[in-house]
């Protein structure tokens, strides 16, 4: 996933005037994040919990939000966490897959592998 983040960053800075900040990262928290100089600046841990994702977004209650992903995402640990409480959708690169995402309705597309 890093070259495929490292585009995506670069292009997302394309459109940074465009996105509704805030914008976050997450792992196992949800932290804020920038792009500077095409760089993403955030402080997150490793792994990948969804649970947090969604807990995320209930608090803050966003009309939509987009989720990047190398979808190998630990689902949650409690059922009543996989309503969606927003229309969410997400990315992830073609080495992923997107069986949890899609487990808990979230439509998810797929990245061209990179040549």
């Amino acid at each position: 996933m890093n070259t495929e983040l490292l585009l995506l960053v670069l292009l997302l800075a394309e459109f940074w005037a465009w996105i509704r900040k805030p914008l976050w990262a997450f792992s196992t928290i949800v932290v804020p994040a920038k792009i500077i100089r095409g760089e993403l600046q955030t402080n997150s841990t490793g792994g990948t919990a969804l649970s947090v994702v969604l807990e995320h977004i209930r608090q803050t209650r966003p009309k939509k939000a987009f989720v990047i992903t190398d979808s190998f995402v630990e689902p949650p640990a409690d059922a009543g966490l996989s309503i969606k409480p927003c229309n969410i959708e997400a990315l992830i690169p073609a080495s992923g897959t997107p069986d949890v995402l899609k487990e808990y309705g979230i439509p998810v597309s797929v990245l061209a592998p990179i040549p």
